[in-house]
C-alpha cells in the first residue's frame, strides 16, 4: 500500500474512534455539554427530531480527496438509507470502489456485494446504533461513519461525548435555503455541520477536516492535506417502504465471506471462474460429473508452496486416466510475475491466475498453500491448509485421499 493509500485510512480511523466514543456515550449516560447556548439548542432540537422519528428516509454521498505531491487520491460513494425503529433498515452503497445491500430486518442483518457475489451475515442489532457490525472495517468510509451517528439513540449525547468544544459559527443561506452552521473540535478530528432551521432540523453537510503529517520517505516537510465532505439530501420522516425493503434476496451462487477452508467440506463447491495463464476461462461446475478437481492457492513467493506443488502434481499424475483436473491458481500476482516463477521450475500443471483473490475469497483461503478435493458431484471432500513437514508426506495423504474418493465410486456403481 502506497504512503497516499495509507494516509486514506487516517480519515477512517480517525473517524471510526468517534464512532466508538458515540457508542460508549449511550451507555455512559448524559455528560455536562461542551457546546455554547446556542450549537447546544440546535444539536439538542436534531437530537429529538431525530428520536421522535419512527422511520425516516435520506440520501448521502461522500467525497474525499487527497492533496499530495506523490500521487493525489480521490474517493467517492452514493448512499441510499431507510430506517424504521426500533432496528430496521436498508442501506445502498454505489462507488467506483464497491457496491453493496445491506439490509436489517429485525432477526439478521445482511450486507451483499453484487461484484463480488458474497455475502455476511449476523444477529440483527437490537438498536440501530449498533448497525453495520457485519461490514466491519471492510467498507467503513468516513461518510458511513457519519451516516451511523444518525443512527445512535441519543444523537446529541453521541455528538457530546466526540467533542472537547461546540460553536456556533453563523447562518447561512445555501440554495434558498437557511442553514445553523456550527463547529466542533474533536480529540481525534475537528469537524463543522450545517443543520436546516425551522421544524425539520436536517443535517445537510458535515465537512470533517484532519491533515497527515509527514512520515518516513516524504519529501521533507511535506504534509498530505485531507479533505473529505458528506453531504445529505432528500430527507423525509414519512418514507414509503415497501414489502421486503429490508431484506435481501441472495442469489443461489452467492458465498459467504464469513466461511473458512474448513466449512465448505461435504459442502457444494462455491460457483467460480478460472482464467487460465493462457487465456482460456473454465468454469468449475464444467467439471461437475465428469472429473476430481483439486485446486492448489499458491504465490511465487511462497516457499512451502514450492515444496507442495511437485508433490501435488505426482498425486495427480497418479490419477488423471480416472478423471482428475489440477488446477493451481496463483492469488495476488501477475501473469508475467506467474511465467518467470514457471521458467525456473517447469511444472506440468495447469495455471489459473486470481490477481485480486476473488476466488481464493469464495474458498475461504487465508494461508498459503491451500488444497481442496472437489469431488464429482460438485461437493467439497477435502481441504488441506498446511504442508506436513515430512518429505513427500503430501504427496502420500493426496493419493489416498483420491484413491478412497474413487474406491467409494467404483462402490457406488456396483
Amino acid at each position: 500500500m502506497g504512503s497516499v493509500n495509507k494516509r486514506l485510512v487516517l480519515l477512517l480511523v480517525a473517524a471510526t474512534l468517534l464512532l466508538v466514543q458515540q457508542r460508549a456515550s449511550t451507555e455512559d449516560g448524559a455528560a455536562a455539554s461542551k457546546m455554547d447556548a446556542k450549537t447546544d439548542a440546535v444539536i439538542r432540537k436534531l437530537s429529538e427530531y431525530l428520536g421522535s422519528a419512527s422511520r425516516f428516509a435520506v440520501d448521502a454521498s461522500v467525497d474525499v480527496k487527497l492533496a499530495s505531491a506523490d500521487a493525489p487520491d480521490n474517493f467517492h460513494a452514493e448512499y441510499t438509507l431507510t430506517v424504521q425503529r426500533p432496528n430496521r433498515l436498508a442501506l445502498s452503497c454505489d462507488s467506483p470502489k464497491y457496491r453493496f445491500n445491506l439490509a436489517s430486518n429485525g432477526s439478521e442483518e445482511i450486507v451483499y456485494f453484487p461484484e463480488d457475489d458474497a455475502y455476511a451475515r449476523t444477529d440483527a442489532p437490537s438498536r440501530l446504533g449498533d448497525a453495520f457490525r457485519v461490514i466491519g472495517l471492510r467498507v467503513m468510509d468516513v461518510g458511513m461513519v457519519f451516516i451511523q451517528t444518525l443512527l445512535q439513540e441519543n444523537f446529541y449525547d453521541a455528538i457530546n461525548a466526540t467533542i472537547e468544544q461546540g460553536t456556533y459559527a453563523g447562518v447561512e443561506n445555501i440554495g434558498g435555503v437557511e442553514l445553523h452552521r456550527l463547529r466542533f473540535i474533536g480529540d481525534k478530528m475537528n469537524w463543522e455541520m450545517w443543520v436546516e432551521s425551522g421544524d425539520a432540523p436536517h443535517v445537510r453537510k458535515i465537512l470533517p477536516d484532519i491533515v497527515s503529517p509527514a512520515r518516513p520517505g516524504d519529501a521533507e516537510g511535506e504534509d498530505t492535506k485531507i479533505s473529505a465532505v458528506v453531504e445529505f439530501t432528500n430527507w423525509t420522516t414519512t418514507p414509503a417502504i415497501p414489502d421486503g425493503r429490508f431484506d435481501i434476496a441472495l442469489p443461489p451462487t452467492a458465498y459467504d465471506l464469513q466461511a473458512t477452508l474448513q466449512d465448505l467440506v461435504d459442502r457444494p463447491a462455491p460457483a467460480a471462474s478460472l482464467k487460465l495463464l493462457d487465456g482460456e476461462t473454465v468454469e468449475l461446475a464444467a467439471h461437475k460429473g465428469q472429473d476430481v478437481v483439486v485446486l492448489d492457492f499458491w504465490a511465487t513467493w511462497c516457499v512451502p508452496c514450492r515444496q507442495a506443488m511437485p508433490q501435488v502434481e505426482r498425486a495427480v499424475k497418479a490419477f488423471r486416466s480416472k478423471g482428475v483436473e489440477l488446477y493451481a491458481v496463483n492469488v495476488g500476482e501477475s501473469a508475467e510475475e506467474v511465467r518467470r516463477f514457471l521458467e525456473q521450475v517447469k511444472p506440468d500443471i495447469t495455471v489459473a491466475l486470481d490477481p485480486k483473490g476473488k476466488v481464493a475469497r469464495r474458498f475461504g483461503v487465508e494461508s498459503f498453500p491451500s488444497l481442496v478435493i472437489i469431488g464429482k458431484d460438485g461437493v467439497v471432500k477435502t481441504v488441506h491448509a498446511a504442508v506436513p513437514p515430512s518429505p513427500g508426506a503430501l504427496e502420500m495423504q493426496l493419493k489416498r485421499e483420491l484413491g478412497a474418493l474413487f474406491l467409494e465410486e467404483a462402490r457406488s456403481v456396483r
